[in-house]
């Protein structure tokens, strides 16, 4: 994949998980929310629009961070700007963290009708946040809901009982789906597969023609399932923490 899809499905992936605070800084996205996670309080360094010394305006990124109880943080791609950006932050002390892949492709190929027993909700409902374990974090569900349609909160059953959820979303060709969880009791039952079904039916009638989804390292089942479904991998990003 180019660098400039790279930046653009990374600069999609604040969109898709909103902050509650953005500060432009030489032309990076500064992200700041409660400190839940770390995609809603990182740096975007997607774009580079400055003559200050890389330092400096590292130096810059850390007081603003400190100023709001949070650790300094950069979400890390190979297209990040300015090159060297990695390098300078592993020399300023930053640890690495958290090795992520994304992968992507098209939708028709594993798109299947809506099902009774998957449902498409409006927004996280308490038995979708009891599931997905967001059952009293109200910063996770505040991101939630900041996120602009098409947004759709999958929840699948095993007849009364729910045992899987999903997010959806679309941005122009584009689809993204996170959080995708299944329980444990219910696995192997084609669920997950079900629900990746629903979300990209429902992501094409919402325009869009593409996938991406992140995959964490250490998931090698969930790394399986996509290579399956026809999905290949896009790139890799990681973070870059200060204590």
């Amino acid at each position: 994949m180019k660098n400039d899809e790279i930046r653009h499905l990374e600069n999609l992936t604040a969109e898709v998980w909103p902050a509650g605070k953005y500060v432009r800084h030489c032309g990076w996205t500064l992200g700041f929310d409660a400190g839940v996670t770390s995609r809603a309080n990182s740096v975007f360094p997607n774009e580079w629009s400055a003559e200050t010394p890389l330092t400096d305006a590292i130096g810059e990124v850390e007081r603003q961070y400190r100023a709001h109880g949070l650790a300094p943080s950069f979400k890390i791609s190979e297209a990040s700007l300015p090159q060297g950006l990695d390098d300078a932050l592993a020399a300023a002390g930053y640890g690495m963290q958290k090795g992520t892949a994304v992968m992507q492709g098209g939708l028709t190929a594993f798109q299947s009708p809506m099902r009774d027993e998957v449902r498409a909700l409006d927004r996280p409902t308490p038995e979708w946040c009891a599931l997905t374990g967001w059952e009293g974090s109200a910063a996770r569900i505040a991101i939630a809901e900041r996120i602009a349609t098409p947004c759709t909160f999958f929840l699948a059953m095993d007849g009364s009982e729910p045992v899987g959820t999903a997010i959806g979303v679309v941005r122009g060709e584009w689809a993204y789906i996170s959080g995708l969880h299944v329980s444990p009791a219910v696995r192997g039952r084609g669920i997950g597969t079900s629900m990746l079904g629903c979300f990209a039916h429902w992501a094409v009638e919402n325009g869009a023609g593409q996938v991406f989804l992140q995959v964490e390292g250490d998931n090698p089942k969930a790394r399986a399932l996509y290579d399956r479904l026809g999905l290949v991998h896009a790139y890799d990003y990681h973070y870059r923490i200060k204590p």
